[in-house]
């Protein structure tokens, strides 16, 4: 193959890409100037989009309003097994939800305490669940973004990890949440991407779920709109 039949297999390559994205790429401008594709416009459903590639994620997505939301979460408790039930969240809000979600689900509830070694993360290995909120979450990823000020075993070392996602922090992309770091940096000392259950590979490929942290990831979507 010539240069010049290479250069026209390339063109045509790109020209087939830039075609099959078209129809889903929207594009932004940055203050520079400087254009950014972005796969998932701000003016989107972002709620919908969310729950779809969550899903596609390999999590459990259940959307609810307010005012069913408690029930909603005591039926998920009881549904994974109930038992013990680790609260860890920043909100002061939605601790008071899911600690009365936790009591009608009847579960036992672990102090979460300090992480220390002798602490709150080892603590979190005795739960079977564990209850956060989240700092935001991500329509084009299903991605949900865990602070951790309000303790990492909820999230890092229970079998379960059930989030509470309000509309409102459901972002368009990273692109957004980028835009947000230095906010979110003054609230938090840092902040965990989880984009689906825990997973691992051995040597040969083989894909494993739920070795080295939750292997279900249970999403509660509230939204009153």
């Amino acid at each position: 193959m010539n240069g010049e039949q290479l250069g026209e297999s390339q063109n045509a390559f790109m020209g087939r890409v830039r075609q099959a994205l078209a129809a889903d790429v929207h594009k932004t401008a940055r203050p520079d100037g400087i254009g950014l594709a972005r796969l998932v416009d701000p003016t989107d459903d972002l709620v919908g989009r969310f729950i779809h590639t969550a899903a596609a994620a390999g999590m459990l997505v259940e959307r609810t309003t307010s005012a069913l939301a408690n029930s909603v979460i005591a039926r998920l408790l009881k549904h994974h097994g109930g038992g013990r039930v680790l609260v860890s969240v920043s909100s002061r809000s939605v601790l008071a939800m899911l600690v009365e979600a936790a009591a009608a689900a009847g579960t036992t509830m672990v102090e979460p305490g300090r992480e220390e070694p002798r602490g709150g993360l080892w603590r979190a290995f005795t739960a079977d669940i564990g209850l956060t909120d989240v700092v935001f979450a991500v329509a084009e990823t299903g991605s949900i973004g865990l602070a951790s000020s309000a303790g990492r075993g909820a999230y890092l070392a229970t079998p379960v990890h059930l989030a509470v996602v309000r509309a409102s922090q459901i972002a368009a992309d990273l692109i957004d949440i980028v835009a947000r770091l230095d906010e979110l940096a003054r609230s938090d000392a840092s902040i965990t991407i989880v984009s689906g259950p825990s997973k691992t590979a051995d040597i040969e490929g083989v894909l494993i779920t739920g070795v080295h942290g939750p292997g279900v990831v249970q999403i509660v979507v509230i939204s009153d709109e």
